[in-house]
C-alpha cells in the first residue's frame, strides 16, 4: 500500500511575517510545525521553495483580507489599502475576487 501524505486544512492560513521591530509582508502558510513554526508562500507560482519562519514572527489571519487591512495599519511601503490589495491580487491572482471589497 502507498504511503499517501494527508492534506491538512489550515485554520487560519493567511499571515503577516515580521523582522524583529516591523511586519515586512502578507503570505498564505502552507505548512505548519509542531512548535508554532510555518512555511510561507509569498506568491502563487514563485519560482523558488516556500520558506520557513519562526512562528513568533508570524501573526495568522482567516482571510487576506483581514490580513491585509492589519497590515496596511502597520507599514509604510504602500501609501492606499487599495494599491495593498492591487499588489496582493497580483501576487495571489486565486484571491482576487476576495480582495476586490478593498479594490473600490
Amino acid at each position: 500500500m502507498a504511503n499517501k501524505e494527508q492534506k491538512v486544512e489550515i485554520e487560519n492560513p493567511w499571515a503577516i511575517y515580521s523582522g524583529v521591530m516591523f511586519p515586512i509582508g502578507v503570505g498564505k502558510v502552507l505548512r505548519e510545525y509542531s512548535k508554532g513554526d510555518v512555511t510561507i508562500q509569498y506568491s502563487e507560482g514563485q519560482m523558488y521553495p516556500p520558506e520557513s519562519w519562526d512562528g513568533k514572527y508570524v501573526e495568522r489571519f482567516s482571510t487576506i483580507v483581514d490580513a491585509a487591512k492589519n497590515y496596511f495599519g502597520r507599514q509604510g511601503e504602500y501609501h492606499s489599502l487599495g494599491r495593498l490589495a492591487e499588489s496582493l491580487a497580483n501576487r495571489f491572482p486565486s484571491e482576487k475576487e476576495c480582495l476586490a471589497e478593498l479594490l473600490e
